[in-house]
């Protein structure tokens, strides 16, 4: 079954507005698309505020009921959900390979503070100084600490091998990128398993354009303390209409290979799934949302 085949145990239990505490960004519908595909169910769509035109998908992972929706919306509006308490933006990313992190195709670039920057940085926004020296002053709040805490559940799953990504892989089928063209490839050992994507966590940089000079990109990143990945979308997140208590997930892009994308989503969805089942399940009623968002 592909990402674009999805299979989702339907419920017609009704739930309000107030009981989703969980939103996911996609970058794309084709992000989207992996996503509702690791539902553990699909729920109808309540009443929708007639002010906010977002298109929204409804469902259940674990313990959490979860709105998703797409880019060019962009933000789950708090008109309709305000009892959001914890995002997650699962999309596309340009991988910085180096010394330190061997980042390859379909693997999985997690959002995480290392000291310089709460894990999200908007390379593109700052300060210019005398000298030629930029300061970046943009950057998104660190996750809270109750998603860092799922993050080394998911962690320990790893390395005891309870992780279930390769599960969620598999449901979801496509291609992985072991055939993909070897035109300007560089040659490394390959991995003991090749169909299995690797996770690392990090600073994500985030732009108004697409980063397609390396020379350039080993810059900023060595300028801000090494970046994993670029991407395009995170920065948007850094407005106030945006709960500050968010996480990024990027899965890495082949540069011209549309029919492995799929698989590329799968990675993001599969890590979000398992991130969501580590995270413990949040308080829900009025008491808990945003009463001067909510009409």
């Amino acid at each position: 079954m592909s990402a674009g085949q999805i299979s989702i145990s339907s419920t017609r239990e009704g739930h309000s507005s107030e009981d989703y505490t969980i939103g996911i960004i996609c970058a794309l519908p084709i992000d989207l698309a992996a996503v509702l595909g690791v539902l553990d169910e699909e729920h109808p769509r309540p009443p929708q505020n007639p002010r906010d035109s977002n298109l929204y998908y409804l469902g259940q992972i674990g313990d959490h009921n979860i709105v998703i929706t797409c880019l060019p919306a962009g933000r789950i509006g708090l008109i309709s959900f305000a009892c959001i308490q914890k995002g997650l933006m699962a999309g596309i990313g340009g991988g910085v390979p180096s010394e330190q992190h061997d980042i390859r195709l379909g693997d999985i670039v997690v959002s995480q503070s290392t000291g310089q920057y709460g894990g999200v940085v908007q390379y593109d926004f700052g300060k210019s100084h005398p000298g030629g020296v930029f300061e970046r002053t943009g950057s998104l709040c660190p996750p809270p600490d109750v998603l860092l805490a799922a993050l080394n559940g998911v962690k320990v799953s790893q390395l005891t091998n309870r992780v279930s990504i390769a599960a969620h892989l598999s449901s979801l089928g496509g291609p992985s990128c072991c055939n993909c063209g070897t035109e300007n490839r560089i040659r490394r050992e390959p991995r003991s398993d090749r169909l299995l994507p690797v996770v690392h966590y990090g600073t994500i940089a985030s732009g108004d354009r697409v980063m397609k000079d390396a020379i350039e990109r080993d810059k900023i990143s060595q300028s801000s303390g090494g970046i994993l990945c670029f991407e395009m979308e995170a920065a948007a997140l850094m407005k106030p209409s945006m709960p500050c208590h968010s996480q990024d997930l990027r899965r890495l892009r082949p540069t011209q290979n549309d029919g492995w994308q799929k698989y590329a989503a799968a990675t993001a969805a599969a890590y979000a799934n398992e991130l969501l089942n580590h995270l413990p399940p949040a308080q829900t009623g009025s008491d808990t949302c945003y009463p001067t968002r909510r009409r």
